[in-house]
């Protein structure tokens, strides 16, 4: 009688127990991303969740205007990091420093509204991805013509 007793405990408790077993395991599960922070790439496997959390994990640091974005991978989640850039505008006389985060300078200039002519000359091609540091030179050329009578 009183191994019945144990026996039908033991069937009751077993598959309780194999459930929070089951759910333990995904709630805990290793999940691997790729991080890519500019021109570094490094696959990181963590418990974590939390992209700031498997960032410090990673041995990576977050400036104050640094930002980040995730997506689905193919194979992996994927965490992009994007570092403030500094960029300085140069036309005439006047200096424009302005913050990038990876883009090209046609971008640059119609986010900052700029408008260029024909007579305009860029010191960088129109398709530079920005960098830091990096400094754009906007020569402006004029034509005068001088008639005599």
């Amino acid at each position: 009688m009183k191994f019945g007793k144990i026996l039908c405990a033991i069937l009751l408790l077993l598959p309780a127990f194999c459930i929070v077993l089951l759910l333990s395991q995904t709630a805990f599960a290793k999940s691997t991303y790729l991080i890519n922070d500019g021109g570094k790439v490094l696959i990181h496997a963590t418990y974590a969740t939390d992209p700031e959390a498997i960032l410090t994990e990673a041995g990576l640091t977050l400036g104050e205007d640094d930002t980040y974005t995730t997506e689905p991978g193919q194979m992996m989640q994927e965490i992009t990091i994007q570092r403030k850039q500094t960029v300085t505008i140069l036309q005439g006389d006047k200096k424009l420093e302005v913050a990038s985060y990876g883009e090209t300078v046609e971008s640059l200039i119609n986010r900052l509204g700029l408008i260029l002519t024909k007579s305009d000359a860029l010191s960088v091609p129109m398709d530079t991805m920005t960098s830091d540091g990096l400094v754009i030179t906007i020569s402006r050329s004029h034509r005068m013509e001088q008639t005599y009578s």
